[in-house]
């Protein structure tokens, strides 16, 4: 029985990641790309909102009701993050604000590709 929880808490020790020494520049480098990533998920948002606006102004509330709630979630993620309530024990860097970026770049693209739908769809009955 010694053997088999021995052999067990050594596999599942290779599994665990601690980083003594982080590398140089890596946090300012998850900084930089939640930066790039959020600039690109706000551009995604507003060339919804500019879509929708083109071809039915009276439903505008739809994609920046969407829009609200697809960054509802990583916002609460980053002030979370922020605190050092979640995110990755351990790690290297700052992965946890990189995760937030591409979920809200995530969210945002899903609105983009149902906003295009719709006005394709708009263009094709006319």
């Amino acid at each position: 029985m010694k053997f088999l929880s021995f052999l067990s808490l050594s596999v599942l020790s290779f599994t665990t990641q601690a980083c003594m020494f982080p590398p140089k520049g890596l946090i300012e480098e998850h900084n930089n790309l939640f930066d790039l990533l959020v600039l690109f998920s706000l551009l995604v948002a507003v060339i919804s909102l500019l879509i929708r606006l083109s071809h039915q102004r009276s439903r505008l509330w739809v994609p920046a009701l969407l829009v609200l709630g697809f960054g509802y979630f990583p916002f609460i993620l980053f002030n979370l993050d922020s605190y050092g309530i979640i995110g990755p024990a351990g790690a290297c860097g700052r992965p946890g604000m990189v995760l937030i970026g591409q979920i809200c770049l995530g969210g945002y693209l899903i609105i983009l590709c149902y906003e295009l739908f719709k006005y394709f769809k708009h263009r094709r009955k006319l």
